[in-house]
């Protein structure tokens, strides 16, 4: 099969060195007519001169086994087909056209000129009198798709998104009167405009992850497809008039999960837009999370992608980040850069720590290469269940200090292999680099005594209800024999299982209140599918309905009684935990210790521990200030019990204090208190 490079083995003696300062090349597609041979010639420039002169170019490249000859300089030049239909579309007959495109104006063979050429691609658009956008040919109906976006009002649908970008979707003044899913049953007309609308927003290039700074940096951008072209704002609106405000609100018919990335893509694009017209930038971490769900050939082109946006970020301190990022090499292996991405995250930038460790862990990565605490961002790595609730289980968020998060590193004369990365250049030298481990204050640690497994995520309908219906029941009766009757919350343990099962959310995503009882309603749910009449009226049925939690993780219970969901790599002898300042729960795994003696574990995700999920460990922390004994520390390190231990502990409660969480609470006490674990 060809690969991208081998196009352009054979480009020896047509490219010059790139000198001075901001050098780049430029193509001018010479005009001629639509039967004619395309031409283009290579202009060498700088950015300064060359600013607002050019059009560049966004496109994907295409399959590279399929391709076309073009002339530049007079030579026979190999594009890949994408490429060639982009220049057949935008060649003029009248007069020349100049343009950047980066297949033709970067040395795609010289690793060297790569790395120096990938850091100015921000300034490249940003710099570009129009950046033209190109979809590909017409396909799937897309010029009905795209006189629609033509001949859209959009100032509605932009007016709506910004609003949406400054309050919650659960705000009462929220409102989404452009969505255009919400009809049960269109006419037949009217679905096939929307499925393709839907194709339109779907074609390939929404998921590229260069394009993420290609259509965000030039103020003239436009979007072709086929033989029609709409400027970006009037594209971008058709995506977000297919943007569910809520996941219960899509309708059946609506093939919803192959699109959503594509979607996010395209409104990540909108706000960085809207970030820059008004004098901001996007936030560093809404950049490179957004690049787990984009595709690209390179991994390493995952963080080197986003450099032209990342430019304009800032760290806390108020410097420039352009300084601070890794350099762009492209000898190094993805995993280096990776390491090094996520290092600089978590020593500089504010609050990006705590959420690049709620989409790092064992479970989220497919190579162990990498350090547990390190995201893979070749991979969507989000879990569903979690992804749109806001929790705060380790109490405030605080600013990235030292006794809350650092970084260790074996020392020199202590080092074996496992702390040592080691690669090889393009060359054949042998480097190595040493792993460092990442040390998090925590505030509440257990161990899992029990895990339920999770179900056939296959079958959703009937088949899966049913089986989950018989799953609960079994699940119950677990819960009754391992756990006391009364659930630290002081809710039954049925209770708390049920809610437990909905993240505490309703299908609207809004917290459930604690008075709000739902273990009847939930046996009642159950035992209308053991009965084999649904009943999908029964209060409550659509969130039990709509809930995912037992296909993308399973229940598990921890020693001292903590009912947590938990991803489905979990086994009994893993810990659950909270970190101080950590939104969400962790779980994690005890892997040995290093040479001074120091547990050694992995993350593995983020997990819901069912009433510890609103800063009530931070808050036991404040309010009984619990002091372990040296016994109740060496129980977590331990083996794992068979059943809950209930004794409590030795505490200090302060004086005169009053609080809700007298009752139920004091089962976990034990589990509370300060300590440092050591990822790697």
């Amino acid at each position: 099969m060809t690969s991208v490079l081998s196009l352009y083995e054979s480009t020896d003696g047509l490219y010059s060195h790139l000198e001075g300062t901001g050098p780049v090349r430029l193509i001018s597609l010479l005009a001629g007519r639509p039967s004619d041979k395309i031409h283009v010639k290579l202009v060498s420039t700088n950015l300064v001169d060359a600013a607002n002169t050019y059009e560049a170019t966004s496109y994907t490249w295409g399959d590279p086994t399929i391709t076309h000859i073009i002339s530049c300089n007079g030579r026979n030049f190999t594009v890949t087909i994408s490429a060639y239909q982009f220049l057949w579309r935008l060649r003029l007959e009248d007069k020349d056209r100049l343009l950047w495109m980066d297949s033709i104006c970067i040395n795609q063979a010289n690793h060297e000129e790569k790395a120096q050429q990938v850091p100015m691609m921000g300034d490249l658009y940003q710099k570009a009198r129009r950046v033209v956008i190109w979809l590909g040919e017409a396909c799937n109906d897309s010029d009905l798709a795209m006189d629609f976006a033509a001949d859209l009002e959009i100032s509605k649908s932009l007016e709506e998104f910004e609003y949406s970008s400054r309050i919650s979707s659960n705000h009462p003044s929220y409102t989404r009167n452009t969505y255009l899913l919400n009809e049960a049953n269109p006419s037949i007309d009217r679905r096939e405009l929307i499925q393709s609308l839907c194709s339109l927003v779907q074609r390939p290039w929404t998921r590229r992850a260069w394009v993420q700074q290609e259509a965000a940096l030039c103020n003239d951008t436009v979007v072709m497809c086929g033989s029609r072209s709409v400027p970006w704002d009037h594209f971008f609106a058709v995506s977000w008039m297919l943007t569910a405000p809520k996941a219960w609100q899509i309708p059946d018919w609506i093939e919803y999960d192959s699109m959503v990335n594509s979607l996010r893509a395209l409104s990540h694009i909108q706000s960085t837009r809207q970030a820059i017209s008004g004098g901001r930038s996007n936030t560093i971490w809404g950049t490179l999370s957004m690049m787990s769900a984009c595709l690209a050939t390179d991994p390493r082109d995952k963080i080197f992608a986003t450099y032209g946006l990342l430019q304009q970020s800032r760290f806390r301190s108020g410097g420039s980040l352009a300084h601070k990022l890794p350099k762009v090499d492209y000898s190094l292996p993805w995993q280096v850069v990776y390491i090094q991405c996520a290092k600089l995250l978590c020593e500089n930038v504010l609050f990006d720590w705590n959420q690049m460790l709620l989409r790092a862990g064992r479970a989220k990565q497919r190579d162990i290469s990498l350090p547990s605490w390190v995201p893979d961002w070749r991979y969507t790595t989000e879990l569903r269940l979690f992804l749109d609730h806001h929790y705060s289980a380790g109490g405030p968020q605080v600013e990235y200090h030292p006794y809350t998060l650092k970084f260790a590193q074996t020392p020199r004369r202590l080092r074996t292999d496992n702390d040592l990365y080691t690669y090889f250049t393009p060359s054949g030298k042998r480097k190595t680099l040493p792993i460092q481990s990442l040390a998090l204050q925590f505030i509440m640690q257990d161990v899992v005594i029990y895990t339920s497994g999770c179900l056939d995520s296959e079958k959703r309908g009937s088949d899966f209800h049913c089986e989950l219906a018989e799953f609960v029941k079994s699940t119950e009766q677990r819960l009754l024999a391992l756990s006391p009757s009364t659930y630290i919350s002081s809710e039954t343990i049925l209770e708390a299982l049920a809610k437990t099962l909905l993240c505490s959310r309703d299908y609207k995503e809004l917290l459930i209140e604690p008075e709000i009882k739902l273990e009847s309603e939930y046996q009642k749910y159950l035992q209308s599918f053991l009965a084999g009449v649904v009943n999908h009226e029964l209060p409550y049925a659509r969130d039990f309905r709509l809930s995912s939690a037992l296909d993308e993780t399973q229940l598990c219970i921890t020693a001292r009684g903590y009912m947590c969901l938990v991803p489905k790599e979990i086994q009994n002898g893993d810990y659950i935990g909270v970190a101080c300042g950590l939104q969400m729960p962790l779980a994690f795994r005890r892997v040995g210790q290093d040479a001074k003696g120091q547990l050694q574990y992995e993350l593995y995700s983020e997990v819901y521990v069912h009433g510890m999920m609103c800063s009530q460990t931070w808050n036991l922390m404040e309010d009984y200030r619990p002091k372990l004994s040296a016994e109740e520390y060496a129980f977590l390190n331990s083996e794992p019990p068979s059943k809950v231990i209930q004794s409590p502990g030795t505490y200090k409660k302060r004086e005169n204090f009053v609080s809700a969480l007298d009752i139920g609470y004091e089962q976990v006490l034990a589990t509370i208190g300060k300590r440092t674990i050591v990822f790697i």
